[in-house]
């Protein structure tokens, strides 16, 4: 539907230029109206009054011709703002419309599954773990796997306790989720996390909040089907806890109802294939309001000085140079607040040179582990200038080229791809950001601000393969100097903008920069889903791999409709800006 947006805000513009080329025509024609039609005779004679009274008689028919013009241009005006309006319109209508139409026959559809196909294999089960053939038979069946695994292969989870809260899971092929346990005694006490089914079964209930506390989580449905289990109530004044997520087949949990006072927790995410329930929801949190962050390298260190490769937490202080850089920073920032909040990075030197900020402005840095330098393994202390100093640049240049999955080629790096680097790097951004609403004072630019302090190569990096308009070559034409600064502005939702690099502007993205950035985002999707899956067999949990699986198709399958419509958006963008801009800046000279 993006596509439709695009033609609706070119209709928008058309109309406005139309308009305003009617009202200039309009201006021209009043100004004509009297000199043209009251046409004084050159002289007394019947001659010259009768070419007077033609002239103006013409001119009286074109001023008639003009009004009705005037009428019809009125009316193609308002038909094309109309048109504007009733894409808008059909776009929500459809949108609403499609969804509610989705939403119908997926509520149909697990309808019918709950009750011809889960709803009988889950009473069957059930009927044999409560049957006393069950009761005497079921030990010998779960002995194995008791004995390997600690869990039943059949049964239901035990209910927690006030030193396990999480309910215990259901049994590896059949079983319910244990409920979470319930606190008796606290303040704000939580209940706890209802257990996960195994292969068939639902999840346990979440535990009931206690003085003023939430509810717990339900849990998770069965890996193959099973419902989620419904979030606990909450107490006076808590929020019920989510619903549990159904995996394949099956329906969300319910959220348990809030206390007075409290929200009624949200329902959990139905199953893949069939289910109903909340949609996946990759949230950062916020309301789009805009920030700016003020990125600034450290002061000078010993490491600088003698070119060597220096990532090591905490590190060397600064020199005395460094320490002029850091003041010299702090007295040319400091006027342009108040800030929202100021950050640095786990380095000594980040925290020497914030800490002259801190001093001018009163506030306190946050130190956010994500602001530390891309680390450099077994080449910490090597000349920059080197065979090691050429590896230790790869992996981050590819990262910012769209291919965070290249490892870093520095063995031992904690950093060991751009995946891993830039969920560290975003999660501090998201930190700054949700401070800076927390605190949202305006500072003197009109802007909320934040002031982050940090290394070059990991606010270089940061930075271009986050923002709309990057240009990666400034990592090696013109790497941040000592207390450089790199500032972006946006939110997380909407996206960031570098704004400028070492105090040069940097424009909006132009067409190229625009396809790469969509190219980008089309091919990091599969990268990151690939690295999830990846991780996800090390943890042994079913439900983890199924979730990696389901998480990664939905974010391919988005960035891969996504891609046509955002192409077709920047070309029309390109073309747009240019064309009505154009024409209209061109009117004027057409109007005597």
């Amino acid at each position: 539907m993006s596509f439709v947006l695009v033609a609706r805000d070119m209709l928008e513009a058309a109309a406005a230029d139309v308009a305003r080329i009617g009202s200039a025509v309009h201006a021209s024609n009043v100004a004509a109206a009297i000199p043209t039609t009251e046409v004084a005779a050159a002289a007394a004679d019947e001659v010259s009054g009768a070419v007077a009274a033609l002239f103006g008689a013409h001119a009286q028919q074109y001023q008639a011709a003009a009004a009705q013009v005037t009428t019809y241009h009125e009316q193609f005006v308002r038909g094309l703002s109309s048109a504007a309006a009733s894409y808008a319109g059909t776009e929500a209508t459809f949108v609403t419309s499609l969804q509610g139409s989705l939403g119908a026959v997926n509520a149909s559809v697990a309808h019918g599954f709950q009750t011809s196909v889960y709803g009988p294999i889950h009473t069957a089960g059930q009927a044999w773990l409560e049957s006393p053939f069950g009761e005497v038979l079921n030990p010998i069946i779960n002995a194995p796997t008791n004995v390997l695994f600690g869990r039943d292969l059949i049964g239901n989870g035990v209910t927690g306790t006030a030193v396990a809260p999480t309910g215990g899971a259901g049994g590896f092929l059949l079983g319910d989720g244990g409920a979470g346990y319930t606190p008796t005694g606290g303040s704000s006490a939580v209940g706890g996390t209802g257990g996960s089914a195994g292969l068939i079964g639902n999840g346990g209930i979440g535990g009931a909040g206690f003085a003023g506390g939430a509810g717990g989580m339900g849990g998770t449905g069965g890996w193959l089907m099973g419902n989620g289990g419904m979030g606990g109530a909450g107490d006076v004044g808590g929020n019920g806890g989510t619903g549990g997520q159904a995996l394949l087949f099956g329906n969300g949990g319910l959220g348990g109802p809030g206390g007075i006072g409290g929200v009624d927790g949200a329902v959990g995410r139905g199953g893949w294939f069939i289910g109903t329930g909340a949609t996946a929801s990759i949230g950062t949190g916020g309301n789009g309001q805009s920030i700016v962050i003020d990125f600034v390298r450290h002061g000078q260190t010993p490491g600088n000085v003698a070119g060597l490769i220096d990532t090591a937490v905490p590190g060397p202080g600064l020199t005395a140079l460094g320490q002029q850089q850091a003041q010299a920073i702090a007295n040319a920032l400091a006027p342009q607040g108040p800030f929202a909040g100021i950050f640095e990075s786990q380095l000594i030197r980040t925290q020497q040179t914030a800490a002259h900020l801190e001093a001018l402005t009163g506030l306190t840095a946050q130190v956010l582990p994500g602001l530390n330098e891309i680390n450099a393994g077994i080449f910490e202390d090597l000349p920059q200038i080197s065979p090691a100093g050429l590896l230790y640049l790869v992996g981050p240049v590819a990262w910012t080229l769209g291919l965070p999955i290249v490892p870093m080629l520095a063995p031992g790096s904690t950093d060991v791809n751009g995946i891993v680097f830039n969920r560290a790097f975003t999660g501090a951004v998201q930190t700054i950001y949700d401070g800076a609403l927390a605190n949202p004072v305006v500072a003197a630019d009109g802007n909320i601000t934040s002031v982050a302090y940090s290394s070059a190569f990991t606010i270089g990096v940061g930075t271009m393969m986050n923002v709309d308009n990057p240009n990666p070559l400034l990592l090696l034409t013109h790497p941040l100097p000592n207390t450089g600064t790199a500032v972006v502005q946006g939110n997380p939702t909407g996206g960031w903008t570098l704004v400028s690099w070492d105090g040069i502007p940097v424009g909006p993205a132009n067409l190229p920069t625009a396809l790469f950035v969509d190219v980008r985002n089309l091919i990091t999707a599969p990268q990151y889903a690939a690295y999830d899956i990846w991780e996800s067999l090390f943890t042994g949990d079913p439900a983890t791999v199924v979730n990696a699986i389901r998480d990664g198709v939905d974010q391919v399958g988005a960035a891969t409709v996504q891609f046509p419509f955002a192409v077709t958006q920047d070309l029309v963008d390109a073309v747009h800006g240019s064309s009505l801009g154009a024409f209209s800046t061109g009117l004027p000279s057409l109007i005597p």
